[in-house]
Protein backbone atom coordinates (compact mmCIF):
# COMPACT_ATOMS: atom_id res chain seq x y z
CA UNK A 1 0.00 0.00 0.00
CA UNK A 2 1.43 3.31 -1.01
CA UNK A 3 0.77 6.33 1.26
CA UNK A 4 0.35 9.72 -0.35
CA UNK A 5 2.74 12.31 1.00
CA UNK A 6 1.11 15.46 2.38
CA UNK A 7 1.40 18.51 0.22
CA UNK A 8 3.57 21.50 1.22
CA UNK A 9 0.44 23.57 1.86
CA UNK A 10 -0.84 20.93 4.30
CA UNK A 11 2.51 20.85 6.13
CA UNK A 12 2.52 24.60 6.61
CA UNK A 13 -1.02 24.53 7.96
CA UNK A 14 -0.18 21.78 10.47
CA UNK A 15 2.93 23.67 11.59
CA UNK A 16 0.91 26.81 12.22
CA UNK A 17 -1.70 24.89 14.25
CA UNK A 18 0.96 23.26 16.43
CA UNK A 19 2.71 26.60 17.05
CA UNK A 20 -0.46 28.37 18.13
CA UNK A 21 -1.49 25.52 20.39
CA UNK A 22 1.91 25.27 22.16
CA UNK A 23 1.56 25.78 25.92
CA UNK A 24 2.83 29.06 27.32
CA UNK A 25 5.66 28.70 29.82
CA UNK A 26 4.52 29.92 33.21
CA UNK A 27 6.47 32.88 34.55
CA UNK A 28 8.49 32.32 37.71
CA UNK A 29 6.88 33.86 40.76
CA UNK A 30 10.07 35.39 42.11
CA UNK A 31 10.50 37.93 39.28
CA UNK A 32 8.82 41.35 39.07
CA UNK A 33 5.51 41.95 37.32
CA UNK A 34 7.15 43.81 34.41
CA UNK A 35 9.53 40.93 33.68
CA UNK A 36 6.72 38.38 34.13
CA UNK A 37 4.71 40.27 31.53
CA UNK A 38 7.65 40.11 29.16
CA UNK A 39 7.90 36.32 29.58
CA UNK A 40 4.20 35.85 28.97
CA UNK A 41 4.38 37.92 25.78
CA UNK A 42 5.37 36.08 22.58
CA UNK A 43 9.00 36.72 21.68
CA UNK A 44 8.12 38.28 18.34
CA UNK A 45 5.97 40.93 20.07
CA UNK A 46 8.40 41.82 22.85
CA UNK A 47 9.73 45.39 22.88
CA UNK A 48 13.51 45.77 22.51
CA UNK A 49 13.84 46.81 26.15
CA UNK A 50 17.48 45.88 26.61
CA UNK A 51 18.63 47.82 23.55
CA UNK A 52 16.68 50.88 24.71
CA UNK A 53 18.05 50.48 28.22
CA UNK A 54 21.59 50.35 26.92
CA UNK A 55 21.09 53.51 24.90
CA UNK A 56 19.65 55.37 27.89
CA UNK A 57 22.45 54.17 30.14
CA UNK A 58 25.06 55.28 27.61
CA UNK A 59 23.47 58.70 27.24
CA UNK A 60 23.18 59.08 31.00
CA UNK A 61 26.80 58.15 31.52
CA UNK A 62 27.84 60.61 28.82
CA UNK A 63 25.81 63.39 30.44
CA UNK A 64 27.17 62.52 33.87
CA UNK A 65 30.73 62.61 32.57
CA UNK A 66 30.17 66.01 30.93
CA UNK A 67 28.56 67.30 34.11
CA UNK A 68 31.38 65.98 36.28
CA UNK A 69 34.05 67.43 34.02
CA UNK A 70 32.09 70.63 33.57
CA UNK A 71 32.55 73.13 30.80
CA UNK A 72 35.95 74.82 30.93
CA UNK A 73 36.07 77.90 33.11
CA UNK A 74 35.91 80.86 30.73
CA UNK A 75 38.47 82.69 32.85
CA UNK A 76 41.00 79.89 32.42
CA UNK A 77 41.15 80.58 28.68
CA UNK A 78 41.88 84.26 29.22
CA UNK A 79 45.34 85.58 28.56
CA UNK A 80 46.29 87.93 31.35
CA UNK A 81 47.57 91.33 30.20
CA UNK A 82 51.21 92.24 30.54
CA UNK A 83 51.26 94.56 33.56
CA UNK A 84 54.98 95.29 33.49
CA UNK A 85 54.15 98.89 32.47
CA UNK A 86 51.12 101.08 31.89
CA UNK A 87 51.70 100.87 28.15
CA UNK A 88 51.94 97.08 27.99
CA UNK A 89 48.43 96.74 29.45
CA UNK A 90 46.98 98.23 26.24
CA UNK A 91 48.77 96.39 23.40
CA UNK A 92 46.08 97.11 20.82
CA UNK A 93 46.16 100.88 21.28
CA UNK A 94 49.83 101.19 22.20
CA UNK A 95 51.63 98.32 20.43
CA UNK A 96 54.93 100.22 20.24
CA UNK A 97 54.99 101.12 23.92
CA UNK A 98 56.16 104.45 25.34
CA UNK A 99 58.37 106.96 23.52
CA UNK A 100 60.73 106.99 21.77
CA UNK A 101 59.48 103.74 20.15
CA UNK A 102 55.87 104.89 20.30
CA UNK A 103 54.36 108.38 20.08
CA UNK A 104 53.62 110.52 23.11
CA UNK A 105 50.24 111.69 21.81
CA UNK A 106 47.85 108.75 21.68
CA UNK A 107 44.35 107.96 20.41
CA UNK A 108 42.22 108.49 23.51
CA UNK A 109 39.11 107.02 21.89
CA UNK A 110 40.90 103.75 21.10
CA UNK A 111 42.45 103.74 24.57
CA UNK A 112 39.07 104.05 26.25
CA UNK A 113 37.62 101.30 24.05
CA UNK A 114 40.38 98.88 24.99
CA UNK A 115 40.10 99.90 28.64
CA UNK A 116 36.38 99.07 28.72
CA UNK A 117 37.05 95.74 27.04
CA UNK A 118 39.67 94.84 29.63
CA UNK A 119 37.46 95.91 32.51
CA UNK A 120 34.61 93.80 31.18
CA UNK A 121 36.89 90.83 30.57
CA UNK A 122 38.51 90.85 33.99
CA UNK A 123 35.64 92.14 36.11
CA UNK A 124 35.93 90.59 39.60
CA UNK A 125 32.30 89.42 39.51
CA UNK A 126 33.18 87.03 36.68
CA UNK A 127 35.69 85.13 38.81
CA UNK A 128 35.09 82.48 41.50
CA UNK A 129 35.49 83.57 45.13
CA UNK A 130 38.98 82.11 45.47
CA UNK A 131 40.20 84.25 42.53
CA UNK A 132 38.25 87.42 43.26
CA UNK A 133 41.05 89.10 45.24
CA UNK A 134 43.48 88.69 42.35
CA UNK A 135 40.86 89.91 39.90
CA UNK A 136 40.24 93.01 42.01
CA UNK A 137 43.97 93.75 42.11
CA UNK A 138 44.20 93.35 38.34
CA UNK A 139 41.17 95.59 37.81
CA UNK A 140 42.73 98.25 40.03
CA UNK A 141 45.97 98.00 38.05
CA UNK A 142 44.10 98.50 34.78
CA UNK A 143 42.27 101.52 36.22
CA UNK A 144 45.51 103.09 37.39
CA UNK A 145 47.18 102.67 34.00
CA UNK A 146 44.20 104.11 32.16
CA UNK A 147 43.93 107.09 34.50
CA UNK A 148 47.56 108.04 33.88
CA UNK A 149 47.70 107.39 30.14
CA UNK A 150 44.51 109.28 29.30
CA UNK A 151 45.84 112.46 30.98
CA UNK A 152 48.68 114.09 28.98
CA UNK A 153 50.25 115.66 32.07
CA UNK A 154 50.23 112.45 34.11
CA UNK A 155 51.46 110.56 31.05
CA UNK A 156 54.40 112.94 30.57
CA UNK A 157 55.30 112.72 34.26
CA UNK A 158 55.14 108.92 34.08
CA UNK A 159 57.47 108.75 31.08
CA UNK A 160 59.96 111.18 32.60
CA UNK A 161 60.10 109.21 35.83
CA UNK A 162 60.21 105.70 34.37
CA UNK A 163 62.42 106.39 31.35
CA UNK A 164 64.73 109.15 32.59
CA UNK A 165 64.37 109.02 36.37
CA UNK A 166 63.13 112.63 36.47
CA UNK A 167 60.42 113.34 39.04
CA UNK A 168 58.91 116.73 38.25
CA UNK A 169 56.36 116.27 41.04
CA UNK A 170 59.07 116.32 43.69
CA UNK A 171 58.55 118.87 46.46
CA UNK A 172 62.20 119.85 46.09
CA UNK A 173 61.78 122.47 43.37
CA UNK A 174 65.50 123.24 43.45
CA UNK A 175 66.09 120.03 41.54
CA UNK A 176 63.96 121.37 38.67
CA UNK A 177 64.14 125.19 38.73
CA UNK A 178 61.40 127.13 36.94
CA UNK A 179 62.31 128.67 33.61
CA UNK A 180 61.89 132.47 33.87
CA UNK A 181 60.14 132.68 30.51
CA UNK A 182 57.58 130.08 31.57
CA UNK A 183 57.03 131.87 34.87
CA UNK A 184 56.30 135.22 33.18
CA UNK A 185 53.93 133.57 30.70
CA UNK A 186 52.03 131.81 33.46
CA UNK A 187 51.72 134.95 35.60
CA UNK A 188 50.30 136.89 32.65
CA UNK A 189 47.74 134.18 31.94
CA UNK A 190 46.65 134.09 35.57
CA UNK A 191 46.29 137.87 35.65
CA UNK A 192 44.08 137.83 32.56
CA UNK A 193 41.88 135.21 34.17
CA UNK A 194 41.51 137.19 37.39
CA UNK A 195 40.56 140.34 35.47
CA UNK A 196 37.89 138.60 33.39
CA UNK A 197 34.35 139.80 34.14
CA UNK A 198 32.18 138.13 31.55
CA UNK A 199 31.57 134.63 30.27
CA UNK A 200 32.66 135.76 26.82
CA UNK A 201 36.07 136.79 28.15
CA UNK A 202 36.46 133.46 29.90
CA UNK A 203 35.60 131.58 26.70
CA UNK A 204 38.27 133.54 24.83
CA UNK A 205 40.82 132.73 27.55
CA UNK A 206 39.86 129.04 27.35
CA UNK A 207 40.53 129.02 23.61
CA UNK A 208 43.91 130.70 24.12
CA UNK A 209 44.84 128.24 26.82
CA UNK A 210 43.84 125.26 24.70
CA UNK A 211 46.13 126.55 21.97
CA UNK A 212 48.98 126.68 24.51
CA UNK A 213 48.21 123.12 25.58
CA UNK A 214 48.19 121.87 21.98
CA UNK A 215 51.56 123.49 21.25
CA UNK A 216 53.06 122.09 24.45
CA UNK A 217 51.80 118.58 23.67
CA UNK A 218 53.46 118.70 20.26
CA UNK A 219 56.72 119.92 21.80
CA UNK A 220 56.53 117.07 24.29
CA UNK A 221 55.98 114.57 21.51
CA UNK A 222 59.01 115.89 19.64
CA UNK A 223 61.17 115.93 22.77
CA UNK A 224 60.32 112.36 23.76
CA UNK A 225 60.79 111.10 20.20
CA UNK A 226 64.29 112.63 20.07
CA UNK A 227 65.15 111.51 23.62
CA UNK A 228 65.62 115.10 24.72
CA UNK A 229 64.90 114.69 28.41
CA UNK A 230 65.64 118.32 29.31
CA UNK A 231 63.16 119.77 26.82
CA UNK A 232 60.62 117.15 27.84
CA UNK A 233 61.08 118.15 31.50
CA UNK A 234 60.64 121.84 30.70
CA UNK A 235 57.53 121.30 28.60
CA UNK A 236 56.06 118.97 31.21
CA UNK A 237 56.34 121.74 33.80
CA UNK A 238 54.78 124.19 31.35
CA UNK A 239 51.92 121.75 30.70
CA UNK A 240 51.30 121.47 34.42
CA UNK A 241 50.61 125.22 34.61
CA UNK A 242 48.37 125.19 31.55
CA UNK A 243 46.40 122.29 33.00
CA UNK A 244 46.03 124.20 36.25
CA UNK A 245 44.91 127.30 34.36
CA UNK A 246 42.29 125.23 32.51
CA UNK A 247 40.89 124.05 35.84
CA UNK A 248 40.75 127.64 37.07
CA UNK A 249 38.91 128.80 33.96
CA UNK A 250 36.41 125.94 34.27
CA UNK A 251 35.83 126.86 37.92
CA UNK A 252 35.23 130.55 37.16
CA UNK A 253 31.87 131.64 38.58
CA UNK A 254 31.87 135.35 37.71
CA UNK A 255 31.97 136.37 41.37
CA UNK A 256 35.61 137.35 41.49
CA UNK A 257 36.69 134.19 43.29
CA UNK A 258 40.44 133.94 43.55
CA UNK A 259 41.93 131.04 41.60
CA UNK A 260 45.49 129.98 42.27
CA UNK A 261 47.49 127.95 39.81
CA UNK A 262 49.23 124.82 41.03
CA UNK A 263 53.02 125.10 41.05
Amino acid sequence: MILALPSKRLLRALSSILKDSAPTRPAPRHICLACRGQLLTPRANRAPQRATSLLITKATRSASTSSAQGSPDPQSSFTLPDISSHYSIFPNTLPLGPPPAGPFNINLTALRREFLQLQSRFHPDKFPPEQKAKAEALSSRINEAYKILRDPLLRAQYILLNTYGIDVTSEDNSAHPMDLGILMEVMEAQENMEEAETEKQIMALKEQNQERIDVTLQLLDDAFSSRNAEVARRECIRLRYWASLAEGLNAWDGKGSEVRLAH
